[in-house]
């Protein structure tokens, strides 16, 4: 290719360099001579395999090459200089494209597969050390709610990454370090599992704590409402219990089932029972809306409500050899689809504050984001050997937060940047 200016000419050498990289050279195209090769530093690491495709910004500033070695190389222009090396593709990489301005860069590969990509040098993704499971944001996504497995619930400033408020637990189990909570939207309200099945309510922005009792020998699962109104409780070999924190004496009802999920908006509520099948419940008005039939399938780790209660998204149990999300319209009970592409076990699922996109963590070391209406796959970030657990996006969809397993230790709280793009038919182009 020629540069914007046509002063110089770029083209990949058919042979390997002395030091066994397939590289680039630069031509003056007057005179015909070798103004150079990249990567022309001993230190740059080249291209392992056939290079394939080369894009210049419109500055002749920055370079772009792609090559069968599966990954796209950002070189600077003039200097010759190796800036970033982009790793993601499965397969081949046959095209690379970078936007006139050089902020973006499209990259195809033999698998069928775009990225697009940011040229700029990103931070790592930022983590809080220790064994945290999140919780919950403020509604201002400026804090974080997450649960120490070692016995503490804290809100951290996403800013600073500091600890601004810290709450010590008990054990929910004398015999085994079990700290079971849930906590309310803009993390105002805390739930806790005691020992003998009581719950402990605690106002975080108000002094004092109540209790109740719930009438299970244990409790495994707590699931507050989001404006901490109602809590549904699951004790070990009992069914659901679903309270009205205001007159917490008897249950509202009790629901065969093992799990629930509440809408981010309150007003749905999705119990799973054991039987094979989910129940849609109207919060307000308290009556079943809809039955789900599974077909007999038994349920997985994780399901996911969107924010207004119209999508649940689940996965299923060992049987399901796909390791698939299924996807099913909460109105007529009818299944829209799935999300396959993960190779083992999904551990957690969480939808943008939009609807629009869900976000998979898998024990196959990926994190992968699908739009909800196409079901088709969007990212996937491959961090083989690291799995993600309990993801919950901030209500502006900046950040998106995830724990380690309890199998993991130490672990860590993982923050990433997750900010919302865009694509604007009219002008063609990506928008932050």
């Amino acid at each position: 290719m020629f540069s914007r200016d046509g002063n110089v000419v770029i083209a990949p050498h058919v042979e390997k360099s002395a030091r066994g990289v397939f590289y680039l050279g630069a031509w003056d195209s007057e005179t015909g001579k070798e103004l150079g090769v990249l990567p022309e530093s001993p230190t740059d690491e080249g291209h392992s395999g056939v290079i394939t495709s080369l894009s210049l910004d419109n500055e002749d500033t920055l370079l772009a090459s792609s090559s069968w070695d599966h990954s796209v190389r950002l070189w600077d222009f003039e200097s010759r200089r190796l800036l970033r090396t982009l790793h993601g593709h499965r397969g081949e990489v046959w095209c690379a494209a970078l936007s006139p301005q050089g902020e973006l860069l499209a990259s195809g590969s033999k698998d069928g597969g775009v990225m697009i990509w940011p040229t700029a040098e990103t931070s790592p993704l930022d983590s809080i050390e220790g064994r945290w499971q999140p919780l919950g944001f403020s509604k201002d996504s400026r804090y974080v709610g997450a649960l120490n497995r070692e016995g503490g619930v804290s809100i951290f400033n996403l800013e600073t990454r500091k600890a601004v408020h810290e709450i010590v637990l008990e054990s929910s189990d004398s015999r085994f370090a079990r700290y079971i909570v849930s906590i309310s939207d803009d993390l105002t309200a805390l739930a806790e599992a005691l020992p003998d099945g009581v719950v402990r309510l605690r106002r975080l922005n108000q002094a004092g704590e109540t209790g109740f009792p719930t009438g299970s020998r244990r409790l495994d699962i707590l699931e507050m409402s989001p404006d901490a109104q109602t809590l549904v409780t699951v004790g070990w070999r009992d069914d659901l219990a679903w309270w009205d924190l205001n007159d917490p004496e008897e249950p509202i009802m009790r629901i065969s089932g093992s799990h629930a999920v509440f809408s981010e908006d309150g007003g749905t509520l999705v119990t799973v029972t054991r039987e094979g099948y989910s129940i849609i419940w109207d919060v307000k008005s308290r009556k079943e809306r809809v039955r789900i039939d599974h077909g007999g399938q038994s349920f997985g780790s994780s399901a996911a409500l969107s924010p207004v209660g119209r999508i649940l998204a689940m996965t299923y149990g060992f049987d399901d050899f796909e390791n698939a999300v299924s996807l099913w319209d909460t109105s007529s009970g009818k299944r829209l689809g799935t999300l396959a592409g993960h190779k083992q076990a999904i551990w957690s699922l969480a939808f943008t504050p939009d609807g629009k996109t869900l976000a998979t963590s898998s024990s196959d070391g990926t994190l992968r984001l699908w739009n909800v209406k196409s079901r088709r796959e969007l990212l996937s970030i491959e961090e083989p050997g690291t799995n993600l657990s309990n993801l919950r996006f901030s209500p502006d969809g900046n950040f998106l937060v995830g724990g380690a397993p309890l199998f993991v230790s130490p672990g860590e709280l993982r923050i990433i940047h997750a900010p919302p793009i865009t694509f604007d038919k009219a002008n063609r182009e990506l928008i932050p």
